[in-house]
């Protein structure tokens, strides 16, 4: 396991200002969950049930790290053989354009320009959902950034039943920051 040089900072700042960095320097891709555990002491949780992310399961968990000015939850995303990835997830009602620019705003600041950007414009109908990525390719992974946006009129996958209730059914707005050791791409 090869440690990934990216901050020198050993404290988990609560400055509205907090790089990605802070928690990329402090683990190692293949790292069991126990070590990520004991990486981040009482700021961690463990969950007893993990989260399927399809190819991964999170089984840890931080909650309010602060990117761009704004509180993310991260999840250390594992397969068998160990970390694969670390994604941070902003709550789905704070996913709006403005905290996207934002946290672009600070990985440019930390990392620089980013290497690759790919938009996907809104496609009427049926309305799916614009996007916006940014890429960052570094010795040691690949940093990408997600913003999905809210598209109310999507009704793609709405049961009958839930497209006449009050509330709204369809996509919802999305925005999160994915670090791979894998050279990923939009």
């Amino acid at each position: 396991m090869r440690l990934i040089p990216v901050a020198l900072s050993f404290i988990l700042p609560t400055a509205a200002h907090a790089s990605i960095g802070e928690v990329w320097q402090r683990v190692s891709w293949g790292e069991s969950d126990a070590a990520l555990a004991r990486a981040f002491g009482d700021r961690a949780t463990v969950l007893d049930r993990p989260i399927e992310y399809g190819d991964t399961r999170v089984h840890v968990v931080l909650r309010g790290v602060m990117l761009g000015g704004h509180e993310f939850n991260v999840y250390f995303q594992g397969d068998g053989s160990g970390l694969r990835r670390i994604h941070f997830e902003r709550p789905r009602h704070g996913a709006v354009l403005g905290i996207y620019r934002d946290v672009v705003a600070a990985l440019e600041d930390e990392l620089g320009a980013p290497t690759r950007a790919c938009d996907i414009p809104r496609r009427a109908p049926p309305d799916y959902q614009a996007e916006h990525v940014r890429l960052w390719r570094r010795a040691g992974g690949t940093v990408r950034a997600v913003f999905r946006d809210t598209t109310i009129q999507s009704s793609e996958g709405c049961l009958a039943e839930e497209r006449s209730a009050s509330s709204p059914c369809g996509l919802t707005g999305q925005i999160f920051v994915q670090i791979s050791r894998d050279d990923v791409g939009c």
